[in-house]
């Protein structure tokens, strides 16, 4: 026996007959580890009010109870919690249907709204999109989610641009550090009294043509930490400003698609990871980058890939070299069989550039095609499906600084001979290792030089225009 903390007090009970909901993404119930600091929830500690958890003890889904009862909300304060619900992190992913579209995209600017894609924020974030927000100097006063309406109050909060940082839209104050951490050492802990928190909500419509897909929330960048909910249900936590956070809302939007709902974010302006993440920079906070809506096939799709090239002939052969390329893509879905009708191509068009004064590096009409729809080998894994091709590109032109030779590839997943889902992406023939502590690429020693440039505008500050 164990003792749990559950209903805010301390109950002997074995944990047997809670094992059944560790199985939850994140939910955690787990044995007192000894004194805490005041006002820090320790490390796997879960909180229940007494309906949600006799609901799950009776056996009930998650659906059943309040999942919010199974989030401690002090998460940015547990150096052992990253994230809840978040997805894994992958290549960037364009969801497209049509191998034609994808061999002309322009991947190097913004990408634009399509049939599966849908930014909730705008391009140009000197315009922004406008947000329903509200600021509050400490988690504690930040209003708390009421139902399908979201944030209690929302009704009256003000509004700010999004993308943006709250401290270049006049709430609160950018801080400049150093050497010195902007708020009082005692890791993992972030002093509340400090700890600013930004409220936002928006309402956003998935639409109807998405019945039969897997639905996909994403935030491209958010300082520093952040709760969020669809319609008063809570959908993830996730912390790290430079890195894009990823949640699965199929299940939260299925019986709600083409209605108005509510997207509610909570955003920290610390976390423990703050603690990582202090640089000499301006602290700035907020929702920075794009969050995007997009989907996909829900019973097969091309969720990550790879690409890498394995072997590259020695510059002595001249400037046409052999490569040999080996492409693995990570597939995702409802399937436990490989469909019959079901299979993964590759075509790979090159070489062409990106040239001074070219917004996108988009393959000329008469580019020569390298491979035209190669079959990739599936295998069956743990999780769903991989498929990999390892090929030789012939005469292959490498990409260096000096020459930035390119080559466009699409994969596409089919079923029954139609496209199902497609991406796209840049690929540079080229090696990478080091050799007697030189560094080299291509095999030829590379000297790097650098300039911290550190993400920021004079104006916008962590929310870079694209001419930036």
């Amino acid at each position: 026996e164990s003792s749990l903390q559950i209903w805010g007090k301390w109950s002997a009970k074995p944990l047997q007959p809670v094992h059944r909901f560790v199985a939850w993404p994140r939910l955690r119930i787990a044995q007192h580890t000894g004194r805490m600091p005041e006002g820090y929830a320790s490390a796997g500690t879960t909180l229940l009010t007494e309906e949600s958890f006799k609901s799950l003890e009776n056996g009930g889904s998650r659906q059943d109870a309040n999942y919010q009862d199974c989030i401690s909300f002090q998460e940015w304060n547990d150096q052992t919690i990253t994230e809840i619900n978040r997805l894994p992190m992958h290549v960037p992913l364009y969801s497209l249907s049509d191998e034609g579209e994808a061999m002309k995209r322009r991947i190097e600017e913004e990408p634009e709204d399509h049939e599966n894609w849908i930014k909730i924020t705008p391009q140009n974030p000197e315009e922004g999109r406008k947000w329903k927000f509200y600021w509050t100097g400490t988690p504690e006063e930040a209003p708390e989610i009421a139902g399908p309406e979201g944030f209690l109050g929302a009704s009256d909060f003000g509004e700010i641009r999004v993308p943006s940082c709250w401290e270049r839209e006049e709430y609160g104050q950018a801080i400049y550090t150093n050497f010195q951490y902007p708020f009082k050492v005692n890791p993992p802990i972030i002093p509340s009294g400090m700890n600013h928190v930004g409220s936002y909500q928006v309402t956003v419509t998935v639409p109807t043509a998405w019945a039969s897909r897997r639905v996909f929330l994403l935030f491209e960048g958010v300082s520093s930490a952040f709760y969020c909910w669809i319609a008063g249900k809570f959908v993830g936590y996730s912390q790290d400003s430079r890195l894009p956070a990823e949640f699965d809302i199929t299940e939260h939007v299925r019986d709600q698609l083409g209605e108005n709902l509510e997207l509610s974010v909570r955003v920290l302006r610390f976390c423990d990871g703050s603690y990582l993440e202090d640089q000499d920079m301006w602290w700035l906070s907020g929702i920075h980058r794009d969050v995007i809506l997009y989907s996909k096939p829900e019973e097969l799709y091309i969720a990550n890939y790879n690409v890498a090239t394995t072997y590259l002939s020695p510059a002595s052969d001249g400037p046409e070299r052999q490569a040999e390329l080996e492409v693995s893509v990570k597939l995702g879905g409802s399937h436990s069989d490989w469909p019959e009708d079901a299979e993964v191509v590759a075509t790979l068009k090159g070489p062409h550039r990106l040239l001074p004064g070219q917004a996108s590096a988009v393959p000329p009409e008469d580019t020569p095609t390298v491979l035209k729809e190669e079959p990739l080998t599936v295998y069956e894994t743990s999780e769903c499906f991989d498929a990999r091709l390892q090929t030789v590109v012939p005469k292959a032109l490498a990409w260096s600084a000096e020459e930035p030779w390119l080559y466009t590839l699409v994969l596409s997943l089919r079923r029954g001979g139609r496209c199902s889902d497609c991406e796209v992406s840049r690929v540079g023939l080229r090696t990478a290792r080091t050799k007697d502590g030189q560094f080299l690429v291509n095999d030829v020693p590379v000297e790097i030089r650098g300039v911290n440039r550190h993400e920021h505008d004079d104006d916008t500050g962590q929310t870079l225009p694209l001419p930036s």
